[in-house]
């Protein structure tokens, strides 16, 4: 299928997001995986909402990264991202290149873009991911694990509250953030309440 129709949706759920500088790590819970997208690819799978199209994605990653994004590119992030099984899978039947093979996107995007082609490089060993963000392994209750690591309960966490209303078990911080502010578990918020898309406390 083409994907003139196509509005890709991020994963969301079995899965725990480290943010760093210039890339983003997202482990695979189900798979005991991991992946490092560089900025171009992070920046793109965060743009997919279920309701943006190629061409609207194109032009969100331009104005981020303050450069011209081609449709290509995109389609370049988002043939990865679905290999990888980083998109919600009720789309795997898109081609987002158009019938191009890879080398001739690349071929077509050209060496004149002054943005980095995206790139997600999967990570040899599940245990890197950990070791980057500080991770202990899960269950490790002598040494919590601090924000954003995986969780199987509360004990775990270093804050001891192991947020499960949205996606993956993960630690997080014990609520003091006002409504409006991001959330992934009620217990981040001063309300106690994570709610809506995208989930803020409210």
């Amino acid at each position: 299928m083409s994907n003139n129709n196509a509005k890709p949706e991020s994963r969301k759920n079995d899965i725990v997001i480290q943010e760093l500088e210039d890339e983003v790590l997202v482990y695979d819970l189900l798979k005991n995986k991991a992946f490092c997208l560089n900025k171009t690819s992070a920046v793109i799978w965060q743009l997919c909402d279920g309701k943006k199209s190629i061409e609207e994605i194109a032009y969100a990653t331009g104005k981020k990264l303050n450069s011209t994004v081609s449709d290509e590119m995109v389609g370049l992030a988002l043939e990865q991202l679905n290999k990888d099984e980083l998109l919600e899978s009720n789309q795997n039947s898109f081609s987002y290149l158009n019938g191009l093979s890879r080398r001739e996107a690349i071929r077509k995007i050209g060496f004149t873009s002054l943005v980095a082609l995206p790139i997600v490089s999967s990570l040899v060993a599940p245990s890197a991911l950990h070791a980057a963000s500080g991770c202990p392994d899960p269950n490790n209750n002598i040494n919590a694990s601090p924000n954003n690591c995986p969780c199987n309960g509360a004990d775990d966490c270093a804050s001891t509250c192991c947020g499960t209303d949205s996606g993956p078990r993960i630690c997080v911080s014990v609520g003091a953030d006002l409504a409006g502010s991001a959330c992934r578990a009620g217990c981040e918020c001063a309300s106690g309440t994570c709610s809506g898309t995208p989930r803020t406390c409210t």
